[in-house]
């Protein structure tokens, strides 16, 4: 199937004029169509590699190009903002940090840059202390969002292309440059509420020289723990306690710092990850991805099945409390959330939007769900004779993309007879008026016999 291609107003010179110098000028401009500029990211893929006690990964970026929705000749808005949507596919979820220096996105407090062309995209990863050695995988997919006159958001489009985030977290193996430790990552729960610290509080450094410690990143030149050395015959022992700035972090958050250690000629990188909590830990779940979207075509579709992985890690009792009608079922089976559209048939042609709603005792998450159904081909051809060349039945065709702004239909014409053969392939391509398109077959067939006229 052919790319859709959607096309843009630009000024062309149609009045070249020759100037005193003997040079030419523009005296005149018009209007003619364009393709726009679409998604495109470079470089698709990014690859981390973090081995533990080695150190962090480094930044990397993604070149985002975003499309022209408001030069578009059929834009539904002038105004357009866009979000990030992370999908982890392999392995634990929430290890990827995507950002921009400018806030290009709308989302975190942010209101988002109008109309953006171009992006470098931060990516970071996040939260190593928490992942086991192995690979994990996220994609990254872009949402554009129309704006209307009273500042209203409207879900357009998710982005063609998407970036593809690979991390590989090794054992890191000891060399004679290592510090040995007896861990690579410590994770630390501070209770305000109780001002109780509790987590991996202590680390052994096998080393009888003096330490020195270099902690990133440098959170205005304190930090909300403390660290205490003492020395053992064969080691140093650091203890890690609350500190007099414990309680001025806040409630549910969560930060990463990186201690490089240094003794003796040789080093050490452990990751320090902090978190805070009030009273009881809030037990919760999630899932990924969080949207399910489709559309599904009347007379050619079957119900659609989608499924969503679930993360539980208290074991929680997860059921599904609300689905929307065009639903038939929203199961949760073996860890993973199923869900089966109704057939459709059994719906009119339009776009249908909800949310299924998951829920573990006072915990509630929902589950977006998009669903377009468009209409097969209208045709009059019921098996009646077919005349051909002129012949009157017609093929008609809705618009059920908003964005779709042309039909093609491919004929492959054969004529045999007078002991002469001829075979033809013609493409036509039919803009859409009113929102549909008819087609008249036989209009194009009459063509194909008149170039075949000297065959009879």
């Amino acid at each position: 199937m052919a790319k859709k291609i959607r096309l843009k107003k630009i000024a062309v010179c149609d009045n070249w004029q020759l100037t005193s110098q003997n040079g030419y000028e523009c005296g005149g401009y018009k209007q003619e169509d364009a393709p726009l500029v679409e998604w495109d990211v470079n470089p698709p893929t990014i690859v981390f590699e973090y081995i533990k006690g080695k150190g962090m990964p480094s930044q990397q970026t993604s070149r985002l190009t975003f499309p022209e929705l408001d030069l578009w000749n059929d834009a539904p808005y002038k105004k357009f903002v866009y979000k990030t949507r992370v999908t982890y596919n392999l392995g634990a979820s929430n290890w990827l940090n995507v950002s921009t220096k400018e806030k290009i996105f709308r989302e975190g407090g942010n209101s988002g840059k109008i109309n953006p062309r171009q992006a470098d995209v931060l990516l970071d990863v996040t939260g190593l202390a928490g992942l086991s050695a192995g690979r994990y995988s996220a994609s990254i997919i872009y949402e554009a969002y129309g704006i209307d006159d009273r500042g209203g958001e409207h879900y357009i489009e998710p982005s063609s292309v998407s970036v593809t985030v690979k991390l590989e977290v090794k054992q890191g193996q000891a060399s004679p440059s290592d510090l040995v430790t007896d861990k690579t990552d410590l994770v630390l729960t501070y209770n305000k509420a109780t001002k109780t610290l509790s987590g991996d509080t202590r680390l052994e450094v096998r080393t009888t020289e003096p330490i020195t410690f270099n902690i990133t990143p440098d959170w205005e030149s304190f930090y909300p723990f403390s660290l205490d050395i003492s020395k053992e015959t064969d080691k140093s022992v650091i203890q890690i306690s609350k500190s007099a700035y414990s309680d001025t972090t806040p409630v549910d958050s969560t930060y990463e710092f990186h201690a490089e250690i240094k003794a003796g000629g040789k080093k050490k990188t452990i990751v320090i990850l902090f978190k805070t909590i009030s009273g009881e830990v809030v037990k919760d779940f999630d899932f990924s991805p969080r949207i399910f979207e489709d559309t599904l075509i009347k007379g050619v579709d079957s119900a659609k099945t989608f499924t969503a992985d679930i993360v539980n890690p208290n074991n929680l009792e997860i059921s599904v409390s609300l689905k929307p009608s065009f639903i038939e079922t929203a199961v949760i089976e073996g860890g993973k959330l199923k869900i089966t559209t109704v057939k459709p048939e059994s719906l009119v042609v339009g776009a249908y939007s909800g949310e299924i709603l998951l829920s573990a005792g006072t915990i509630e998450k929902s589950f977006s769900v998009r669903l377009k159904i468009a209409e097969s081909l209208k045709s009059d051809f019921r098996g009646e004779a077919y005349y051909f060349a002129l012949d009157k039945n017609k093929i008609k065709m809705s618009q059920n993309n908003p964005f779709s702004s042309y039909v093609k239909m491919k004929l492959e014409m054969f004529f045999k007879g007078y002991q002469q053969e001829y075979q033809e392939v013609q493409e036509y391509e039919y803009l859409y008026f009113k929102n549909e398109v008819e087609i008249f077959p036989g209009e194009e067939i009459q063509d194909f016999f008149a170039r075949c006229r000297e065959l009879y």
